[in-house]
């Protein structure tokens, strides 16, 4: 029975996260087939030789350990119990419970500081939304990366950036060492090998590259891809009541915004660590709410700053 259980155990981990294994083996099966059909012909009494082999191996490293920075740390959770009056200490008990029913969900409500999830039992903090497939509440929850089985999210969205960043680097040092490699290959083997590895290294650097510059956009608006939406909800309710829109998390300026999850810190952008806070607090523009256009003394529009 114990060794059926553990039978259980292990298929039902490969089938939520065989994806992640995946990318395991072909990063492993890259570092191994550049061993074998790269360096192994590699003349070290050679500078370029020497300096790809040290740039590669920094590389490797660094991207490496982002992807183990994005899987064990995963995006962040509420602590439970969470109690919303680290927002608002004036709420009472009964406005709490009374909220459970009347506050759910609500679909421009993203900015109450008194946000419940059904399924988790929980109170939300600011920027927290629940994902279907991890069955658990994130901490500013970017999305479900099928990837790494797992959410992007505040602790581990820095590392993510930085893993698709170092792959793109590491990808485009790999692809000219496998192809200046042929004349030393021996075996059709070694050529099928390099024909995939070519293959895989292009596909994923186009999709990585992709993804990467879809992302830079919004950590230079301090967003994350659910807030898209909630500002483009937010921006249609304004138009329709004749209101403004302004996004709350929003530092007024691009390096703010790219500090807010990078740090301060020069060393630190390079390198995969969390993002500074609790993930709970966030430095706010304003009340968040979508307000009433008014025009100023030369006839422009101002708008309040908005928290969703």
């Amino acid at each position: 029975m114990i060794l059926l259980a553990k039978q259980d155990k292990i298929t039902e981990f490969i089938t939520n996260h065989y994806a992640l294994l995946i990318v395991f083996c072909l990063v492993v099966h890259l570092y191994v087939s550049s061993w074998h059909l790269v360096f192994s012909h590699y003349d070290w009494n050679n500078n370029y030789c020497l300096v790809h082999f040290l740039i590669f191996h920094f590389l490797f490293i660094l991207m490496f350990s982002s992807l183990l920075s994005v899987v064990i740390r995963g995006p962040g959770h509420p602590p439970f119990p969470f109690d919303p009056r680290i927002y608002d200490s004036s709420f009472t008990l009964a406005q709490l419970e009374s909220s459970k029913s009347t506050q759910s969900y609500l679909r421009h409500n993203y900015s109450s500081t008194i946000r419940f999830c059904p399924t988790c039992q929980n109170f939300k903090p600011l920027r927290t939304h629940h994902c279907s497939t991890c069955k658990s509440c994130s901490l500013k929850m970017d999305h479900h990366c099928p990837w790494i089985s797992s959410c992007i999210g505040f602790q581990n969205h820095k590392s993510y950036i930085l893993l698709l960043f170092y792959h793109i680097l590491l990808s485009s040092i790999s692809l000219p060492s496998f192809l200046l490699s042929l004349p030393f290959f021996q075996s059709s083997s070694e050529y099928l090998v390099c024909f995939f590895n070519v293959v895989c290294l292009i596909g994923s650097e186009i999709g990585a590259g992709f993804i990467l510059y879809k992302h830079w956009g919004l950590v230079l608006e301090n967003k994350t891809s659910v807030e898209v939406w909630e500002a483009v909800w937010g921006k249609d309710d304004g138009e329709k009541e004749g209101k403004e829109y302004v996004f709350p998390w929003d530092r007024g300026s691009r390096k703010r915004n790219f500090e807010a999850m990078f740090g301060e810190s020069v060393v630190l952008w390079f390198l995969p660590t969390s993002s500074s806070g609790d993930g709970i607090r966030f430095e706010k523009n304003g009340e968040g709410r979508v307000e009433e256009r008014v025009e100023d003394e030369v006839g422009s529009l101002v708008g309040e700053n908005a928290d969703l």
